[in-house]
C-alpha cells in the first residue's frame, strides 16, 4: 500500500491546492483508494505524461477524495473552501498564482453536472495550468 500511496500522492499533488493540507490529502487518497480498489497499475497509467489521461474510475476516485476534503458536496464544488485554500497557498508562497488558477479551474469544472466529471474537469484544468507554468 505504501507504493500505491506514493503513486497517488505523486499523481494528485498538482490538485493538492484544492484539498489544502498535504497530510489530510494523503489520508483521503488512501481511504478512497481502498474504497474504490484503485491499484498501482491504474495510477501508473495516469503518470508519466504531460497529457493527463484520466478514465472514469480515476475521476471518481478524485471525487471521493475531494468530498472527504469538503471541496465537493455531491456534484457541487464549494467555492468558499476552494477560495480559502487557494488564498492560503498563495499567501504562504506554497503556490504563487493559486487564486487565479483556482478561479479559472472552478469556472471550468462548475459547468459539469456529475460529481466524477466535476472532479475530472477540475483536475485536468489544474494539471494544465501547472504544465503551462501558470501556477508558478
Amino acid at each position: 500500500m505504501r507504493g500505491l500511496t506514493f503513486g497517488l500522492i505523486a499523481v494528485f499533488a498538482v490538485i493538492q491546492m484544492v484539498a489544502g493540507n498535504a497530510e489530510k490529502w494523503k489520508q483521503y487518497t488512501e481511504e478512497c483508494a481502498q474504497e474504490m480498489e484503485i491499484t498501482p497499475e491504474m495510477i501508473a497509467e495516469v503518470q508519466g505524461t504531460d497529457e493527463l489521461r484520466v478514465d472514469r474510475t480515476i475521476k471518481c476516485f478524485l471525487a471521493c477524495a475531494l468530498e472527504k476534503a469538503g471541496v465537493l458536496q455531491g456534484d457541487k464544488l464549494r467555492k468558499d473552501v476552494i477560495d480559502t485554500i487557494a488564498q492560503h497557498m498563495e499567501e504562504s508562497g506554497e503556490m504563487p498564482g493559486a487564486v487565479r488558477v483556482a478561479n479559472k479551474c472552478y469556472d471550468e469544472a462548475v459547468v459539469e453536472t456529475e460529481r466524477c466529471n466535476v472532479a475530472g474537469a477540475l483536475m485536468k484544468c489544474v494539471h494544465h495550468e501547472k504544465q503551462a507554468g501558470l501556477a508558478d
